[in-house]
């Protein structure tokens, strides 16, 4: 996590100095769905370095406080943006994405939301991960006060927990139409 947001961080860093090399003082942000409640607020959005009337401001995005733009986990980024050249995103793309909703269990619920519930369920997957090698490691240790049949034991639970969070992943899954991610379930 903290590897994606300092990449990111630099990221941003580096196309503000374009800007400000340019002599630009716009920047347009990037635009997803899915985006944090209030991220969807300003993403594809207009905003000027300098606090120019009429654009939002560094303030305004939250830019360098750890909920905001360029905060923890956050996917967006901006770019030079020239008064009057096209926009990347239209304002019925930036609505859809806003009020984006998928069924799942038959309730409807944001996308934002849905991504959340997903990362809980890999945490989830990947938890079962760690303990399961950490009693493997246990099965093959020269420890003489291990109880040999108390540690198989616990594998066994732990790898039909783990099969119980891979097929409400799954499930999850088709339900929502959203897509597994193989690298985060990797420990």
């Amino acid at each position: 996590m903290n590897i994606v947001t300092s990449v990111n961080q630099t990221c941003g860093q580096l196309q503000e100095t374009r800007a400000n090399e340019l002599g630009w003082d716009l920047m347009e942000i990037t635009a997803h769905s899915g985006a944090r409640p209030s991220h969807a607020e300003w993403q594809g959005k207009i905003i000027s370095l300098s606090g120019q009337k009429g654009y939002l401001s560094k303030d305004d995005i939250g830019y360098g406080e750890a909920t905001g733009f360029k905060g923890v986990n956050c996917r967006h980024d901006w770019y030079p943006y020239y008064k009057g050249s096209t926009r990347a995103y239209t304002q019925k793309e930036l609505n859809k994405w806003k009020n984006e909703k998928v069924t799942y269990n038959g309730k409807k619920i944001s996308m934002y939301d849905a991504t959340q519930e997903q990362r809980k369920i890999e945490r989830a997957i990947r938890q079962d991960k760690k303990e399961l090698v950490a009693q493997q490691k246990l099965l093959t240790s020269k420890n003489k006060d291990i109880n040999i049949e108390e540690v198989k034991t616990e594998i066994k639970n732990i790898q039909a927990r783990q099969k119980e969070h891979n097929d409400i992943l799954n499930n999850f899954l088709d339900q929502t139409g959203l897509r597994k991610d193989y690298s985060r379930l990797v420990i």
